[in-house]
């Protein structure tokens, strides 16, 4: 059995989902899949989470018979063994990889985007004696990134949509609404209708037809049948057959531009829904700098290079790049984002250190204990993004109403055009009612609002220092009538400030905050930040000087008008 049959979890990148019954086609789909033993698709994240012994490449194969794609990445690295790694890695894959192939004497691995990194497979490599260095194509660098410029492109491409058609879907209605409705005003509005049908409505067409060809239907499927109805409907009364037939070209424009705005506006939403995970993950620094304790060279390295045993330097002003212990000198670390701790901690020989805290006195060289997901950051985001994917007890109501929703929604048009149809004798009336019924379901803001809910949700509270391991517990959280809190550090805003200063009879404070304050400007140290902020705010001019260097957890020294501070 392979290493990713372990019954392990894997959480795929998908693109492609455009509602919240997609997230629950697809859900089944992969929960089918023979070795998985739970799927949950989240359409807020775009992130499709399985459990189970079964290989990446089987699930991207059902991810793609369901109609999506999964976001991937590709690493190279040469070999002169390249083709027996190539075999090596196809016959027992690591968790993530989905095609491995030689070319040459290259190695070309293709992975699920934050799946397998390229840590993993060094380690891989470097178990059967091979020392390779692996080189990205494109943003496999930085997965983080490369989801970001993706969701940014379809944004791009949805506003070019809606921005590039708006101008004749305004123009249809004001034909329709202020124009003669003559044989040349009806054409004219056709000839207007066609690009928007063309380049506003592709991609719901292609995506009805995908769902259509699985016997499934989906938002795409009530937006093309509406729009197409009405199309048809009023090309065919334009031709004549009918006398004095209306025309509904304004409804098949404005349907598409206001819909195409609503996905525009969702896509939006989920991207800036993810952005605490983001603000998380971008605590860590992209580089650290690594030491060759044989020579003492230093050189400044990605931190997917990185390993446990690695030594590092730490510096003033940066951010611990990986969980650590100190080897050599003394650093002041502020913790504050991942403990709510407002005070600095001191950290010498033996203390450990955590990925995403910040130096802000002392130089100190570590040893890198966990790295890349091992971190204790790297398992709150983790935890996070666990708790987005988990169903809370009303995603369960919501998945189980958006799995019928689409189906009970065209069978109620149908209903509506036989109704109007039979009752009113008129076709044009019947055709006018069942689209209004189809359009008017169109955004399913249920299937929507509640996943981008619970993520934003989880996310504020991340902001606010609250990580909720269980969603059930969040939704049940309006219930909460006594907080217990084991200190009072988790409580602070993250930063200490002086609120007031008592000074001895006889002194003048003004004249002793100047003092204080001008040795204080030059540490780093966050409480003299704070005495300096006290003294700005207080309008005091910092006096001159002469300060004496400043000593590791034992303040700084100066001397200010003849008199030692």
């Amino acid at each position: 059995m392979s290493a990713q049959a372990a019954g392990l979890r894997i959480e795929l990148p998908v693109e492609g989902m455009h509602c919240a019954g997609c997230a629950t086609r697809l859900t089944k789909t992969l929960a089918s899949v023979e070795g998985v033993e739970a799927a949950n698709v989240v359409f807020a994240t775009g992130r499709a989470s399985i459990d189970g012994q079964v290989l990446t490449r089987a699930l991207i194969e059902a991810v793609r018979s369901a109609g999506f794609e999964v976001s991937t990445l590709t690493w190279r690295a040469r070999s002169p063994h390249a083709r027996a790694l190539a075999d090596a890695l196809t016959a027992a894959p690591l968790p993530g990889v989905v095609e491995a192939a030689a070319e040459s004497d290259a190695l070309r691995v293709t992975v699920a985007a934050g799946v397998c990194r390229r840590r993993d497979l060094s380690t891989w490599a470097a178990n059967r004696g091979e020392r390779l260095a692996w080189a990205p194509e494109g943003d496999a660098d930085d997965p983080v990134a490369a989801e970001q410029r993706l969701a940014l492109r379809r944004d791009h491409g949805l506003r070019a949509r809606f921005f590039g058609t708006l101008p004749c879907s305004l123009a249809v209605m004001a034909l329709a609404m202020h124009g003669s409705d003559s044989t040349t005003t009806r054409w004219l509005q056709f000839a207007l209708t066609l690009p928007v049908l063309a380049f506003a409505g592709a991609p719901f067409f292609v995506e009805a037809a995908h769902a259509a060809r699985r016997w499934a239907a989906d938002m795409s499927t009530l937006v093309s049948i509406g729009t197409l109805a009405a199309f048809a409907w009023s090309v065919f009364a334009t031709l004549g057959p009918v006398e004095a037939a209306a025309v509904y070209f304004e409804s098949t424009t404005s349907i598409l531009s206001f819909v195409l705005l609503g996905r525009w506006l969702e896509g939006r939403a989920r991207r800036r829904a993810g952005d605490a995970t983001t603000a998380l993950l971008s605590l860590a620094p992209p580089h650290a700098t690594r030491v060759d304790t044989s020579t003492g060279d230093e050189a400044v390295v990605p931190l997917e290079a990185v390993e446990p045993g690695d030594t590092l330097r730490l510096k003033v002003g940066e951010a611990v790049p990986v969980d650590g212990i100190v080897l050599s000198g003394r650093v002041t670390l502020d913790e504050s984002l991942l403990t709510g701790e407002p005070l600095p901690v001191d950290r010498d020989v033996g203390g450990a250190v955590l990925s995403g805290t910040h130096v802000s006195q002392g130089t100190a060289l570590i040893e890198a204990r966990r790295t890349g997901r091992e971190t204790v950051l790297a398992r709150i985001v983790a935890s996070m993004r666990h708790a987005q994917s988990a169903r809370a007890p009303i995603q369960q109501l919501v998945d189980r109403v958006s799995g019928v929703f689409v189906p009970v929604v065209i069978a109620l048009a149908a209903v509506t055009f036989v109704a109007w149809w039979w009752g009113a004798g008129r076709l044009d009336a019947a055709v006018e009612h069942a689209v209004a019924v189809l359009i008017v379901a169109c955004p399913c803001a249920l299937g929507l609002a509640t996943p981008v809910t619970l993520v934003v949700s989880t996310g504020a509270a991340a902001r606010a220092g609250f990580l909720a391991r269980d969603l059930g517990a969040l939704e049940r959280a309006h219930r909460v009538d006594t907080l217990v809190f084991d200190k009072t550090g988790t409580l602070t805003q993250g930063r200490p400030t002086l609120e007031h200063l008592e000074c001895a009879a006889g002194t003048d404070p003004d004249a002793l905050l100047s003092a204080i304050a001008a040795v204080e400007r030059g540490s780093t140290h966050p409480l003299a930040r704070a005495i300096g902020q006290y003294a700005s705010a207080r309008g005091v001019d910092d006096a001159h000087a002469d300060a004496f260097p400043e000593t590791l957890g034992a303040g700084v020294e100066g001397r200010v008008g003849g008199h030692t501070v």
